[in-house]
């Protein structure tokens, strides 16, 4: 970004708001407003001599989830048939579980050892909507984590989408390799139903 004090307001407005777009912060039909709402501001700090701190990383919004999805080239069916068995997460998802699933008196609900130690997992129960999402309970945790999973059907294929919640105190550099394990996990499942070992 522009180091340059005496830089045009609007320009400087607009990479603002423009990032704050790309990470889904502002939606695309605000841009307008807000790059115009950011530029007044920007003036006004220029006149003050300390319109540095609007433009600084640390005090922008940090993202509150990031979702992400990968092309499944395999039959909607299949794959959620597969997905749906909460036992073929190990298979996959190392982030989750790299060991099997310890099941309990409720069918949708079982014991495991994530990377970050024992959990409870709740599975949503199998549905006609490709929905996945699934409820992590560590151990000692006040609460349990969402995370919101669905299989989409396109076709003769299908996409899976994940939304990664950044959790309270997450450093940015936690939330990315979370995101980064993510995609390691997902990238797994797509070989792994692509590749018919399923």
């Amino acid at each position: 970004m522009t180091t340059d004090p005496n830089a045009d307001p609007k320009f400087l407005a607009g990479l603002v708001v423009d990032a704050l777009v790309d990470a889904q912060l502002i939606p695309k039909d605000q841009f307008h407003r807000a790059a115009d709402i950011a530029a007044e501001e920007i003036l006004v700090r220029q006149c003050m001599g300390d319109y540095w701190c609007t433009l600084c990383p640390q005090s922008l919004p940090k993202p509150a989830s990031i979702t992400l999805s990968l092309p499944l080239a395999c039959p909607f069916p299949r794959a959620y048939t597969f997905l749906s068995n909460p036992q073929s997460f190990p298979q996959w998802a190392s982030g989750l579980s790299p060991s099997p699933l310890t099941p309990t008196a409720d069918p949708h609900t079982f014991l495991a050892q994530t990377p970050a130690g024992p959990a409870r997992i709740r599975f949503t129960p199998p549905n006609p909507f490709g929905v996945l999402d699934h409820y992590v309970l560590p151990e000692n945790a006040p609460a349990e984590i969402h995370i919101p999973m669905r299989l989409l059907q396109s076709n003769d294929a299908c996409e899976i989408t994940l939304t990664l919640r950044r959790q309270p105190e997450m450093t940015d550099a936690q939330f990315a390799a979370d995101a980064d394990w993510v995609r390691r996990d997902l990238a797994a499942l797509k070989s792994l139903l692509e590749s018919d070992q399923t």
